[in-house]
């Protein structure tokens, strides 16, 4: 029994190694295989016992890409990769390829298959110019094409829009993440004249922020530190994350949406409040 045992043992270890770096036409392959095996519709969230191993440590970012048209993120840790597509609706977690390194080739695990390539690359949306060329294939179907590996350099020819900025004004957050807010007075996002506040549920915030493209550029967004309690603290959390990286701006019906890696802000314009009495 001992010696079967350690026959499967060194036949699993034999799984991997160079299989974990493939080819492009064998990743793609690969990719093709998996959507055969996979229900329609897997391409949603990765299975409870894959999503909470995989999210406890992550350890440090050592990749991250992105693209637009629909919006997608790739943030490439330790020990865990998280990938968001169609503008923040899909959230897949998988493992990090224990071969992968942030240089040209293209790297498998699970439902993703990472090709990284050679750049320059433009994101088409902005005047900011990435090191390489990513794709990520979908064992469900589907590859999304983008930058990532950091700038080269921001295009001088390309330079940032001078059209008026659709977030100037007032807002009332409707909802982070998907999650209602409920509104209210604590629930806002002003920007006027290169100044950003906002309140999410607790504390305020306040930075600089300029557009860039179609993107939205925060900076020096500072607040104060008290605790609520969830779920203000969780809305303020995740709220702060996504202001923090750089995200879309994209108008919806008479509202915005902001869309980064980190999630996403629904933005109503703010009613005007009567006095208090």
């Amino acid at each position: 029994m001992q010696r079967a045992l350690l026959i499967l043992l060194l036949a699993a270890a034999g799984c991997n190694g160079d299989q974990d770096r493939l080819t492009d036409a064998q990743a793609m392959a690969e990719a093709a295989s998996a959507q055969e095996q996979l229900p329609a519709g897997s391409g949603g969230p990765a299975p409870p016992t894959t999503s909470a191993a995989l999210t406890e440590e992550p350890g440090e970012v050592v990749y991250k890409a992105l693209g637009t048209e629909p919006g997608w993120a790739l943030t490439v840790r330790e020990n865990a990769m998280l990938y968001q597509g169609a503008d923040g609706t899909m959230r897949l977690i998988e493992a990090t390829p224990p071969g992968f390194a942030p240089r040209t080739g293209t790297y498998r695990s699970g439902r993703l298959a990472i090709t990284i390539a050679s750049g320059p690359c433009s994101d088409g949306m902005s005047n900011h110019v990435w090191r390489d060329k990513v794709t990520v294939a979908l064992a469900s179907g589907g590859a999304a094409r983008g930058c990532g590996g950091g700038l080269l350099a921001v295009n001088a020819a390309k330079p940032a829009s001078s059209a008026p900025n659709p977030l100037e004004g007032s807002w009332a957050v409707t909802a982070i993440n998907g999650v209602p807010t409920g509104s209210g007075r604590n629930y806002v996002l002003t920007l006027s004249r290169g100044e950003i506040r906002a309140g999410f549920g607790c504390n305020g915030l306040q930075g600089q922020a300029t557009r860039n493209g179609d993107r939205l550029a925060v900076t020096r967004l500072l607040g104060t530190q008290m605790a609520c309690g969830d779920p203000a603290d969780r809305f303020e959390r995740e709220g702060k994350a996504v202001l923090n990286g750089n995200p879309r701006i994209e108008q919806a019906g008479g509202g915005i949406r902001l869309i980064g890696e980190a999630g996403t802000i629904d933005l109503a314009p703010r009613q005007e409040e009567g006095p208090t009495v």
